[in-house]
């Protein structure tokens, strides 16, 4: 069983997120060519042209990720529901952030990944998640100012 859209939290969190890491890319790869929503609401978050390279992201925010630590558990679940978007572009990377937006996870699937069964406050039996050990994933400071002390 999925969970449920919420709107609630989508409207809080989806363009945020979004501004979020515009403004990032803006600064860490200001050549790279961001463009968002590139196909559509029900598609991936973004379309990165690497100097002629394509790239996929797609961003959400950790709701139980509400400080600047490190993520609070050793690996992250990325709801199974999100392999549409690997089947579609092989070269999809995705972004979890923290609940502050200054933080990131930055992480690929492989076909080699769990998936497991996790229960949530959302919901509470039966949703499949893919298992990423956090040690492969990346950490991102969002922000610039963590970054290089300016701006």
């Amino acid at each position: 069983m999925a969970k449920d859209f919420d709107k609630k939290l989508h409207d809080k969190y989806d363009g945020p997120a979004k501004d979020t890491f515009e403004k990032f890319m803006e600064w860490y790869r200001p050549d790279d060519i961001v463009t968002r929503d590139p196909f559509g609401r029900y598609g991936v978050d973004f379309s990165i042209n690497r100097n002629g390279k394509m790239l996929y992201l797609d961003v959400e925010v950790r709701t139980c990720w509400v400080n600047n630590d490190d993520f609070p558990f050793d690996t992250i679940h990325l709801p199974s529901r999100k392999l549409k978007f690997v089947l579609e572009h092989i070269n999809t990377y995705f972004l979890s952030m923290n609940t502050l937006l200054t933080r990131g996870l930055l992480f690929r699937v492989y076909r080699t990944d769990v998936m497991v069964q996790v229960d949530n406050i959302y919901v509470t039996t039966g949703e499949e998640f893919i298992d990423i050990p956090i040690g492969r994933c990346e950490y991102l400071e969002l922000i610039k100012e963590k970054n290089n002390g300016t701006e």
